[in-house]
């Protein structure tokens, strides 16, 4: 019986009127990024200027996703070719799938790092 009057009693500290039901609705305030110290009032923002386009750089990203990628295809492949020999238990077994897997992995995530390393090394 005692639980029942408990929660009754904090019903008297909810407030009848929640702040988003108050009948005053707040009016829009103007940014404070476009209020001057001195004014108060809103200036209008800088015009927008058109900034001529920069000629891009030439970089190295071609020649460094081409030697990345036959470096690590070939890693990879050995790698592969390796792997697959060293735990197969036949005498001569059938590794062409795993070479290859692993050369195109391997030529892809070398490409990506040599084209990445080659990007930032300007070209004359």
């Amino acid at each position: 019986m005692g639980r029942p009057v408990f929660l009754c009693s904090l019903l008297w500290f909810i407030p009848a009127t929640l702040p988003a039901q108050s009948p005053v609705i707040p009016r829009p305030q103007p940014s404070t990024l476009w209020i001057t110290p001195r004014s108060g009032l809103a200036e209008a923002p800088m015009p927008l200027t058109v900034q001529p386009v920069r000629a891009s750089r030439r970089t190295r990203w071609k020649t460094g996703m081409v030697a990345g990628a036959v470096i690590l295809g070939v890693g990879g492949a050995a790698f592969g070719s390796g792997l697959c020999h060293g735990l197969s238990e036949e005498q001569s077994p059938h590794c062409g799938g795993a070479t290859l897997g692993m050369a195109m992995l391997g030529a892809f995530v070398g490409g990506v790092i040599g084209g990445l390393i080659g990007g930032a090394i300007e070209a004359e």
